[in-house]
């Protein structure tokens, strides 16, 4: 949804750059300008561009910190679950944490499901809509 807001912006600022470039494009030729002032649109392309690619650049860092920490989460409940797997059989004996290992698999699988559900399962509704 975020990506969604900023796609919206980055449009909404590159049809108001496109408007100011055509309009400062479609002014005749005149003393100082013999050739006229169509450069403009090809610096608001160049604009956009940038515009563009900063947004990518945003959104894939953006995209890379939720990686990292579902990453971070993954990997704690895996360090938990063999701690206590290895706590269980080895020092303290007792058997239910033997089954450490099998529960952190099923927290990180559960983490993967969040995770890949649109984080509140906002969009699975939208895949049984029929529209």
């Amino acid at each position: 949804m975020l990506a969604e807001a900023v796609h919206s912006a980055l449009a909404l600022m590159a049809t108001l750059v496109i408007y100011m470039a055509v309009h400062v494009a479609d002014k005749p030729a005149d003393r100082n300008r013999l050739f006229g002032r169509g450069k403009a649109e090809n610096l608001s392309a160049l604009f956009e561009i940038l515009l563009l690619l900063a947004a990518s650049a945003w959104i894939l860092c953006e995209a890379d910190a939720l990686h990292c920490s579902t990453d971070i989460w993954s990997s704690s409940m895996v360090i938990l679950g063999l701690v206590g797997l290895t706590l269980g059989r080895r020092f303290l004996n007792l058997g239910w944490l033997g089954k450490a290992d099998s529960i952190a698999a099923l927290v990180v699988t559960l983490i993967v499901i969040y995770v890949s559900g649109g984080f509140d399962g906002a969009s699975l509704p939208s895949c049984w809509i029929r529209r």
